[in-house]
């Protein structure tokens, strides 16, 4: 569902090969889940910050950087 959103409505893709893109999403979402389980971590265990906050923080962060930027110019690149 994530990917139709996407794909159709805030990147308006519609041109592009939709295998190659479900791909290019998958392997940004497996990125993303590393850097997010990472981010936690790091939060909670060096910086001490409740999990909570530190989930957060790291979404906040990734959701505004990496993933945004990696589905414009990796996933429905025109």
């Amino acid at each position: 569902m994530q990917f139709i959103l996407c794909r159709n409505w805030v990147f308006k893709a519609a041109e592009g090969k939709i295998p190659a893109q479900v791909i290019r999403f998958i392997l940004v979402w497996i990125g993303n889940l590393v850097l997010s389980a990472a981010g936690v971590y790091f939060f909670t265990h060096y910086l001490e910050i409740n999990y909570i906050v530190s989930k957060t923080i790291t979404s906040i962060l990734l959701g505004v950087s990496y993933n945004y930027l990696m589905q414009k110019k990796f996933v429905f690149a025109r």
